[in-house]
Protein backbone atom coordinates (compact mmCIF):
# COMPACT_ATOMS: atom_id res chain seq x y z
CA UNK A 1 0.00 0.00 0.00
CA UNK A 2 1.55 3.20 -0.61
CA UNK A 3 2.09 5.61 2.00
CA UNK A 4 -0.70 7.40 3.04
CA UNK A 5 1.08 10.74 3.93
CA UNK A 6 2.93 10.81 0.72
CA UNK A 7 -1.02 10.01 -0.97
CA UNK A 8 -2.45 12.53 1.02
CA UNK A 9 0.78 15.23 -0.14
CA UNK A 10 0.82 13.87 -3.96
CA UNK A 11 -2.77 14.46 -4.27
CA UNK A 12 -2.48 17.99 -2.94
CA UNK A 13 -0.05 18.89 -5.29
CA UNK A 14 -2.16 17.47 -8.26
CA UNK A 15 -4.86 19.57 -6.94
CA UNK A 16 -2.92 22.75 -6.52
CA UNK A 17 -1.15 22.14 -9.84
CA UNK A 18 -4.72 22.10 -11.32
CA UNK A 19 -5.38 25.69 -9.60
CA UNK A 20 -2.50 27.04 -10.94
CA UNK A 21 -3.55 26.13 -14.44
CA UNK A 22 -6.51 27.49 -14.02
CA UNK A 23 -5.74 30.63 -12.58
CA UNK A 24 -3.06 31.62 -15.01
CA UNK A 25 -5.80 30.99 -17.92
CA UNK A 26 -7.76 33.50 -16.14
CA UNK A 27 -5.15 35.88 -15.72
CA UNK A 28 -4.29 35.18 -19.81
CA UNK A 29 -7.69 35.52 -20.38
CA UNK A 30 -8.55 39.15 -18.22
CA UNK A 31 -8.55 41.58 -21.20
CA UNK A 32 -10.68 38.95 -23.33
CA UNK A 33 -14.39 41.02 -23.00
CA UNK A 34 -16.91 38.91 -21.52
CA UNK A 35 -14.70 36.60 -20.30
CA UNK A 36 -15.48 34.53 -16.81
CA UNK A 37 -12.99 32.98 -13.90
CA UNK A 38 -12.87 29.80 -13.28
CA UNK A 39 -11.89 28.09 -10.29
CA UNK A 40 -11.17 24.22 -9.51
CA UNK A 41 -13.70 23.17 -6.67
CA UNK A 42 -12.37 20.57 -4.28
CA UNK A 43 -14.51 18.18 -2.24
CA UNK A 44 -15.59 19.93 1.10
CA UNK A 45 -13.15 18.49 3.88
CA UNK A 46 -16.26 17.73 6.23
CA UNK A 47 -17.81 15.39 3.35
CA UNK A 48 -14.13 13.90 3.07
CA UNK A 49 -13.73 13.36 6.34
CA UNK A 50 -17.26 11.50 6.93
CA UNK A 51 -15.82 9.17 3.89
CA UNK A 52 -12.86 8.19 5.54
CA UNK A 53 -14.33 7.45 8.51
CA UNK A 54 -16.68 5.56 7.08
CA UNK A 55 -14.37 3.53 5.67
CA UNK A 56 -11.97 3.06 8.52
CA UNK A 57 -15.34 1.79 9.56
CA UNK A 58 -15.23 -0.77 7.24
CA UNK A 59 -11.60 -1.04 7.99
CA UNK A 60 -10.62 -0.25 4.23
CA UNK A 61 -7.35 0.46 3.43
CA UNK A 62 -8.72 3.64 1.23
CA UNK A 63 -8.73 5.80 4.67
CA UNK A 64 -6.68 8.76 3.76
CA UNK A 65 -8.10 11.82 3.34
CA UNK A 66 -6.61 13.07 0.03
CA UNK A 67 -8.07 16.20 -1.45
CA UNK A 68 -10.14 15.50 -4.62
CA UNK A 69 -11.15 17.48 -7.95
CA UNK A 70 -15.04 17.58 -7.91
CA UNK A 71 -15.12 19.91 -11.07
CA UNK A 72 -14.59 23.45 -12.24
CA UNK A 73 -17.02 26.15 -11.25
CA UNK A 74 -17.21 29.03 -13.36
CA UNK A 75 -18.35 32.48 -12.17
CA UNK A 76 -20.94 34.29 -13.96
CA UNK A 77 -20.75 37.01 -12.39
CA UNK A 78 -20.84 40.45 -15.05
CA UNK A 79 -18.00 42.27 -15.79
CA UNK A 80 -18.13 46.46 -16.24
CA UNK A 81 -18.85 47.51 -19.17
CA UNK A 82 -16.55 50.57 -21.16
CA UNK A 83 -17.36 52.83 -24.13
CA UNK A 84 -16.50 52.22 -27.06
CA UNK A 85 -18.62 53.94 -29.20
CA UNK A 86 -18.60 51.17 -32.14
CA UNK A 87 -21.80 51.10 -33.95
CA UNK A 88 -21.54 47.32 -33.95
CA UNK A 89 -20.39 46.59 -30.35
CA UNK A 90 -23.25 45.75 -27.79
CA UNK A 91 -23.83 45.17 -24.07
CA UNK A 92 -26.11 43.59 -21.70
CA UNK A 93 -27.70 45.48 -19.22
CA UNK A 94 -29.11 42.00 -17.85
CA UNK A 95 -28.37 39.14 -16.85
CA UNK A 96 -29.20 37.19 -20.70
CA UNK A 97 -26.80 35.87 -23.25
CA UNK A 98 -26.68 36.44 -27.18
CA UNK A 99 -27.04 33.40 -29.29
CA UNK A 100 -24.51 32.30 -31.91
CA UNK A 101 -24.32 29.82 -34.64
CA UNK A 102 -21.52 27.09 -33.31
CA UNK A 103 -19.29 25.36 -35.92
CA UNK A 104 -20.18 22.33 -35.72
CA UNK A 105 -22.89 21.01 -37.65
CA UNK A 106 -26.04 19.21 -35.37
CA UNK A 107 -29.50 20.01 -34.37
CA UNK A 108 -28.06 22.14 -30.82
CA UNK A 109 -25.68 23.83 -32.76
CA UNK A 110 -26.34 27.33 -30.62
CA UNK A 111 -23.91 28.73 -28.66
CA UNK A 112 -24.08 31.48 -25.50
CA UNK A 113 -21.95 34.69 -24.95
CA UNK A 114 -21.98 37.95 -23.53
CA UNK A 115 -19.23 38.92 -25.92
CA UNK A 116 -20.96 41.67 -28.40
CA UNK A 117 -18.29 42.40 -30.69
CA UNK A 118 -19.33 42.18 -34.05
CA UNK A 119 -18.29 42.82 -37.33
CA UNK A 120 -19.73 42.29 -41.03
CA UNK A 121 -18.21 39.87 -43.57
CA UNK A 122 -18.63 40.60 -47.31
CA UNK A 123 -21.47 38.27 -47.78
CA UNK A 124 -23.20 40.64 -45.35
CA UNK A 125 -23.25 38.05 -42.28
CA UNK A 126 -23.07 39.55 -38.90
CA UNK A 127 -20.25 37.58 -37.23
CA UNK A 128 -18.44 37.45 -33.67
CA UNK A 129 -15.27 39.62 -33.41
CA UNK A 130 -14.05 36.75 -31.93
CA UNK A 131 -14.77 33.12 -33.70
CA UNK A 132 -16.25 34.74 -36.49
CA UNK A 133 -19.14 33.09 -35.31
CA UNK A 134 -23.04 33.96 -36.95
CA UNK A 135 -25.09 36.29 -34.82
CA UNK A 136 -28.68 34.18 -34.05
CA UNK A 137 -32.07 36.68 -34.44
CA UNK A 138 -35.02 35.58 -33.93
CA UNK A 139 -35.25 34.96 -37.53
CA UNK A 140 -32.17 32.91 -37.70
CA UNK A 141 -28.95 34.39 -38.70
CA UNK A 142 -28.25 38.04 -39.39
CA UNK A 143 -27.34 39.63 -42.52
CA UNK A 144 -27.44 43.63 -42.93
CA UNK A 145 -26.20 45.79 -45.63
CA UNK A 146 -23.75 48.08 -43.65
CA UNK A 147 -24.15 51.50 -43.47
CA UNK A 148 -23.44 54.59 -41.31
CA UNK A 149 -26.84 54.53 -40.04
CA UNK A 150 -26.73 51.37 -38.27
CA UNK A 151 -28.72 51.57 -34.40
CA UNK A 152 -28.95 49.03 -31.95
CA UNK A 153 -31.79 49.87 -29.47
CA UNK A 154 -32.21 48.39 -26.27
CA UNK A 155 -34.55 45.80 -27.40
CA UNK A 156 -32.41 44.21 -29.45
CA UNK A 157 -33.97 45.54 -32.94
CA UNK A 158 -31.17 46.64 -35.44
CA UNK A 159 -31.97 49.24 -37.48
CA UNK A 160 -30.16 50.42 -40.67
CA UNK A 161 -31.46 53.69 -42.26
CA UNK A 162 -34.54 53.81 -40.26
CA UNK A 163 -36.09 50.25 -41.51
CA UNK A 164 -35.70 47.05 -38.58
CA UNK A 165 -33.89 44.54 -40.14
CA UNK A 166 -33.42 41.99 -37.41
CA UNK A 167 -33.38 41.67 -33.93
CA UNK A 168 -31.18 40.15 -31.72
CA UNK A 169 -31.86 36.94 -29.74
CA UNK A 170 -30.91 37.32 -26.59
CA UNK A 171 -31.87 34.19 -24.23
CA UNK A 172 -31.95 34.05 -20.22
CA UNK A 173 -30.51 30.63 -18.75
CA UNK A 174 -31.62 29.86 -15.66
CA UNK A 175 -28.99 27.60 -14.57
CA UNK A 176 -25.65 28.72 -15.85
CA UNK A 177 -23.77 25.76 -13.94
CA UNK A 178 -25.15 23.98 -16.72
CA UNK A 179 -22.91 26.12 -19.19
CA UNK A 180 -20.06 24.38 -20.41
CA UNK A 181 -17.11 26.44 -22.30
CA UNK A 182 -16.13 26.25 -25.60
CA UNK A 183 -13.45 28.65 -26.39
CA UNK A 184 -12.78 32.01 -24.27
CA UNK A 185 -16.11 33.45 -23.84
CA UNK A 186 -18.29 31.55 -25.54
CA UNK A 187 -20.25 28.74 -24.12
CA UNK A 188 -23.23 25.68 -25.19
CA UNK A 189 -25.12 24.41 -23.22
CA UNK A 190 -25.58 20.96 -21.57
CA UNK A 191 -27.97 18.15 -22.62
CA UNK A 192 -29.54 18.04 -19.43
CA UNK A 193 -30.09 20.73 -16.50
CA UNK A 194 -30.16 23.73 -19.03
CA UNK A 195 -32.83 25.64 -18.33
CA UNK A 196 -33.33 28.62 -21.92
CA UNK A 197 -35.84 31.20 -22.38
CA UNK A 198 -36.26 33.78 -24.62
CA UNK A 199 -35.42 37.31 -22.99
CA UNK A 200 -38.11 39.56 -23.28
CA UNK A 201 -36.40 42.33 -21.53
CA UNK A 202 -32.43 42.06 -22.98
CA UNK A 203 -31.30 46.34 -22.32
CA UNK A 204 -29.26 45.98 -25.47
CA UNK A 205 -26.71 48.81 -25.12
CA UNK A 206 -24.99 49.87 -28.15
CA UNK A 207 -21.29 51.08 -28.32
CA UNK A 208 -20.08 49.27 -25.27
CA UNK A 209 -18.88 46.28 -24.06
CA UNK A 210 -18.56 43.90 -21.11
CA UNK A 211 -15.40 43.52 -19.72
CA UNK A 212 -13.82 40.34 -18.35
CA UNK A 213 -14.71 39.85 -14.74
CA UNK A 214 -11.30 38.70 -13.79
CA UNK A 215 -9.29 40.96 -11.09
CA UNK A 216 -5.68 40.24 -12.06
CA UNK A 217 -4.91 41.74 -8.47
CA UNK A 218 -6.69 38.41 -6.85
CA UNK A 219 -5.73 36.54 -9.28
CA UNK A 220 -1.92 36.90 -8.51
CA UNK A 221 -2.70 36.76 -4.12
CA UNK A 222 -4.50 33.25 -5.28
CA UNK A 223 -1.26 32.32 -7.35
CA UNK A 224 1.05 33.64 -4.41
CA UNK A 225 -1.04 31.57 -1.71
CA UNK A 226 -0.95 28.86 -3.90
CA UNK A 227 2.66 28.66 -4.92
CA UNK A 228 3.55 28.98 -1.10
CA UNK A 229 1.22 25.73 -0.25
CA UNK A 230 3.07 23.97 -3.12
CA UNK A 231 6.26 24.52 -1.52
CA UNK A 232 5.17 23.23 1.66
CA UNK A 233 3.45 19.56 0.31
CA UNK A 234 6.91 19.31 -1.78
CA UNK A 235 9.05 19.62 1.92
CA UNK A 236 6.77 17.24 3.36
CA UNK A 237 7.04 14.41 0.98
CA UNK A 238 10.27 15.32 0.42
CA UNK A 239 10.75 14.93 4.43
CA UNK A 240 8.67 11.56 4.04
CA UNK A 241 11.00 10.37 1.87
CA UNK A 242 14.23 10.65 3.58
CA UNK A 243 12.23 9.29 6.36
CA UNK A 244 11.13 5.96 4.44
CA UNK A 245 14.67 5.77 3.00
CA UNK A 246 16.50 5.52 6.21
CA UNK A 247 13.87 3.12 7.82
CA UNK A 248 14.53 0.84 4.89
CA UNK A 249 18.29 0.91 5.61
CA UNK A 250 17.54 0.06 9.27
CA UNK A 251 15.88 -2.72 8.19
CA UNK A 252 17.91 -4.06 5.51
CA UNK A 253 20.77 -3.57 8.76
CA UNK A 254 18.58 -5.63 11.04
CA UNK A 255 18.15 -8.48 8.49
Amino acid sequence: MKDRILRISGADLEVSDERVKALVNDMVNAKTPAYQKSEIVTRAFPIELQSAIDRQSMRSSMGAMEPKIEGTFYSHIKGSLIKTGGKLDVALGGDGYLVVEGSNSGMNNEMYTRDGRFTVDTQGNLLTVAGNYKVMGQNGPITLDLSENVTINPEGKIMVDGEEVAILRVVNIANTGALQPVTGSFYKAAPIGAEISEDANPQVIQGYIETSNVSVVDQMMDLIFLSKKYGLSTKVVQSRDVDLSAALKMGEMGQ
